[in-house]
């Protein structure tokens, strides 16, 4: 899973065992120890409408519908997106999609990465 912050938007990429995992019911989670604290991500495959966020001491949560998931799962969608009503009365721009291998060589293992429907290097 990575996670990209930019003011009040959050975009969330899933490779495709990320992606198999929600698909069969089982919750997606990412940790990063910075040595005084850890703060964890979990994608969570829900019974909504919408993403719903959710936060605990250990966790930010987000619910993410069955048929997004599904319909992500089974098909070329790239992803979803939808603007969330926090309870200060901001909004939160939350993305979420498939993460795609880069289109010129890395020095990353991409191997778990959807193909890139645009050429790309011969990796992919």
């Amino acid at each position: 899973m990575k996670i990209r912050l930019l003011d009040q938007s959050l975009r969330i990429r899933i490779s495709k065992t990320e992606l198999d995992t929600l698909a069969d019911g089982a919750d997606v989670i990412a940790i990063t120890d910075f040595g005084f604290k850890s703060i964890q991500f979990v994608l969570k495959k829900t019974d909504t409408s919408g993403i719903v966020l959710t936060e605990s001491q250990r966790a930010i949560c987000l619910g993410i519908p069955i048929n997004y998931v599904n319909r992500m799962h089974t098909s070329n969608k790239v992803g979803f997106q939808q603007r969330i009503l926090l309870s200060n009365n901001l909004y939160l721009n939350c993305k979420i999609e498939k993460d795609y291998k880069c289109l010129t060589e890395r020095n990353e293992d991409e191997s778990d990465l959807f193909i890139n429907p645009n050429k790309g290097h011969k990796n992919s």
